[in-house]
This record gives structure tokens, C-alpha cells and sequence, in this order.
């Protein structure tokens, strides 16, 4: 009876090994996934930024030409 008291507990604190090893993976695999999510998101929000900043350097780039444009005529009209 006594090997069979030992052959349980055995089982059982293998049963309760393999439990906690499946818990850490469990933890590491949602801590990955958690971690891949915010990088994807930060990822997006920096192209979002990139995409904001390149449309207003283009329109600050047509601004300076027309701007440009105008001080180019006249000082073409006061070299004549």
C-alpha cells in the first residue's frame, strides 16, 4: 500500500509540475501576444504621425513656392 501511496504522490507532483510549466508558457505566450499588439499599435501611430508630418511639409512646400513666386516677378520688374 505504501508503494502505491508513493506511486500517487508522484503522479500527482508531476501532474502539478506539468500544470505550472503550462501556466508559465500560458503567461509568456499572452505576454508576447500583449507585447506584439502594442508594438503594432505603436507602429501604426508612428506612421499615422509620419504620413500627418510629410502631407504638411508638402503643403508648407507649395505655400513657400507661391510665396516665391511673387518676389521672383518683382524683382525681375526692378532689374528692367
Amino acid at each position: 500500500m505504501a508503494s502505491d501511496d508513493t506511486l500517487d504522490e508522484e503522479a500527482a507532483l508531476r501532474n502539478l509540475t506539468a500544470d505550472v510549466r503550462d501556466q508559465e508558457d500560458l503567461e509568456r505566450d499572452i505576454g508576447l501576444q500583449a507585447n506584439a499588439a502594442i508594438k503594432e499599435q505603436q507602429d501604426k501611430n508612428d506612421q499615422a504621425k509620419i504620413d500627418k508630418l510629410e502631407a504638411s511639409k508638402t503643403r508648407l512646400e507649395a505655400q513657400r513656392l507661391k510665396e516665391q513666386d511673387p518676389r521672383q516677378a518683382r524683382a525681375g520688374d526692378k532689374a528692367n
